[in-house]
C-alpha cells in the first residue's frame, strides 16, 4: 500500500476541508489549522488480539489506518481510523474531523 485517502472536514468552514491523499509514513497540515496529521501503517483487513495488530489478507474487508494527530506540537490523538466504522475510536476535535475513505495500492512491477 502506498497511501490513504482521508477526508479532513472543517466543521466551521466546509470550504476549508477536503479529501487528501497522504502517503504512508508522511504528514500533512490541514489548511487553517495548528494540526499535523501523520499516517502510519495501513491494514486492509484489520484484526487485533491482545498483543498485535495485523491484517488478515490484502483484500480491503476491514480497512484501517494508524493516525497520529498533533496540535501545536502536542499529540492529541494516536489511534486507528476505520473506513467501515468511522465512529469507532474516532478522532474528536471541536473544529476538525478526519475520516478514512480508502487506500491507494503500491505499484508492483
Amino acid at each position: 500500500w502506498k497511501a490513504v485517502k482521508i477526508l479532513i472536514r472543517n466543521k466551521k468552514n466546509e470550504e476549508r476541508g477536503g479529501i487528501q491523499i497522504v502517503e504512508l509514513g508522511t504528514s500533512i497540515i490541514p489548511d487553517d489549522s495548528e494540526l499535523k496529521v501523520t499516517v502510519g501503517p495501513f491494514l486492509p483487513n484489520f484484526m487485533m488480539d491482545k498483543k498485535t495488530y495485523t491484517s488478515v489478507g490484502n483484500e480491503e474487508l476491514n480497512p484501517a489506518a494508524r493516525l497520529i494527530v498533533e496540535e501545536n506540537g502536542k499529540i492529541i490523538y494516536k489511534g486507528w481510523a476505520f473506513k467501515k466504522f468511522p465512529s469507532m475510536y474516532a478522532f474528536e476535535h471541536k473544529i476538525f474531523s478526519i475520516k478514512l475513505l480508502g487506500a491507494i495500492p503500491a505499484v508492483v512491477s
